[in-house]
């Protein structure tokens, strides 16, 4: 059993201006082997995204067709431009109670 102690929605802002919200979530937490230092733990979490880019970025791109649907544009690197992660926070903890006795601060 777990118990969400701290959280926050968090952010990514892009060197682009590009604003990135995110909010991850633990949603199970099982051990697995037993080592000096505690139970192994395999967390299940999930992530939420939203977006919010410039108006002049969305006005770059308002025209363009969607990409094709079997995904043959992602690795034609000639098409992408790399923008830079410039700041971010996002997190949650939560305490862990494992079988081994001892209470873990676990942190995604």
């Amino acid at each position: 059993m777990f118990k969400v102690v701290e959280g926050n929605v968090g952010y990514v802002r892009l060197s682009d201006g590009t604003l990135i919200g995110i909010h991850a979530s633990i949603t199970n937490i099982q051990e697995g082997s037993l080592k000096p230092t505690g139970p192994d733990l395999q967390l299940g979490f999930s992530v939420s995204f939203s977006v919010n880019s410039p108006g002049e970025l969305k006005e770059l791109v308002k025209d363009k067709p969607l990409p094709p649907r079997d995904g043959s544009h992602v690795s034609r690197l000639d098409i992408w431009e790399i923008i830079d992660v410039v700041e971010e926070e996002a997190y949650e903890s939560v305490i862990y109670d494992a079988s081994d006795g001892r209470r873990y601060k676990v942190h995604v």
